[in-house]
């Protein structure tokens, strides 16, 4: 039986989207915690979005706030598989 707070990487994903644009559910928040608790890949996720909206909304580019091309390249890898 799946467990009611049991989320896929790809459901996280949406969440951690959805979480920059709207506050989320407190039902949402509280799977979405869970599974970052249990995922290191997702938790890493989340981190690598977040730097990324704080740089966007800055207005600077990545490698303007000292991101080596290597780490650039990396995070933008990242969005496009998802």
């Amino acid at each position: 039986m799946k467990s009611l707070f049991m989320l896929s990487c790809s459901q996280a994903a949406a969440l951690i989207h959805q979480q920059a644009e709207l506050p989320l559910s407190s039902g949402n928040r509280l799977k979405l915690a869970f599974h970052l608790r249990m995922c290191a890949a997702c938790k890493a996720y989340q981190k690598d979005q977040r730097l990324i909206e704080a740089r966007l909304r800055q207005g600077n580019s990545l490698s303007a706030q000292g991101m080596t091309p290597e780490e650039a390249e990396r995070i933008l890898n990242k969005i496009k598989t998802n």
